[in-house]
């Protein structure tokens, strides 16, 4: 199982391959994400780092100048922090209809029979309100593991890892629920039977959830990683139905 999980994305690549109608639906989301990272990330960079620094140029903190170099420091990586993960979930809703098609073909191809099952604008529509509200979810669960994780940082360099391990674990598992989204949604699974499927196969989407955690943290690899990701994610799903 861990191999199968490991070369998921070797499997995914070959998929995609092998099916050239599937090239366009990757290139025309891959642009539209591209250009929207790059205006959201300015935006945030010009909007978000500049007010900090009006407000520490105050002629207050001009006897402070280690603490204000940190604050400005500290404020440009939350700012990369916020534009990666809010694009990523601009990112999965951009992308949602258009690897839709896909997914649907891999899982006709695997008979793996859905509730619902929709075709053209049903299944665009259907694909874009089902992300929207996941990704307000995934928002809702992160919040509520990330803030009282922040208590970790009071822990000097022990703790600072736990934080960084714990929020990398949170972060892969709920990358790897986000992708599998699309299948059991349209099974009508719950959210606690979505939950129970990634935790019954541990072993066969835990080490590709770390691999795409990781990938997704690096801008623009993120989304080109994307529909790959969808892809091997819904071969995995398919192997655990398989097994």
């Amino acid at each position: 199982m861990i191999l199968h999980s490991l070369i998921a994305p070797i499997r995914g690549v070959s998929y995609i391959l092998s099916h050239p109608r599937t090239w366009l639906l990757i290139l025309i989301p891959y642009v539209i994400n591209t250009v929207l990272i790059i205006a959201f990330f300015a935006y945030v960079q010009s909007f978000g780092v500049d007010q900090v620094n009006r407000l520490l140029s105050i002629d207050l903190f001009a006897e402070y100048s280690f603490v204000v170099n940190v604050l400005r420091a500290a404020a440009t990586v939350i700012a990369l922090i916020l534009s990666v993960f809010i694009f990523l979930s601009i990112g999965m809703i951009v992308a949602a209809p258009f690897n839709a098609f896909i997914i649907d073909r891999l899982l006709d191809e695997n008979d793996i029979q859905d509730i619902f099952h929709y075709k053209g604008v049903k299944l665009i529509l259907f694909e874009t309100w089902r992300a929207i509200k996941f990704e307000i979810a995934k928002l809702m669960v992160s919040i509520i593991f990330f803030i009282p994780s922040l208590l970790l940082n009071f822990i000097p360099v022990v703790g600072n890892i736990a934080f960084t391990v714990f929020n990398f674990i949170v972060l892969s598992f709920m990358t790897m629920l986000d992708l599998t989204d699309q299948a059991n949604s349209r099974k009508g699974f719950s959210f606690r039977k979505k939950l129970q499927l990634l935790a019954d196969n541990g072993l066969l989407f835990g080490p590709f959830a770390l691999i795409t955690a990781f990938l997704f943290s690096i801008p623009f690899i993120n989304m080109l990683f994307l529909p790959i990701a969808h892809v091997a994610a819904n071969i995995l799903y398919v192997d655990s139905k398989n097994t």
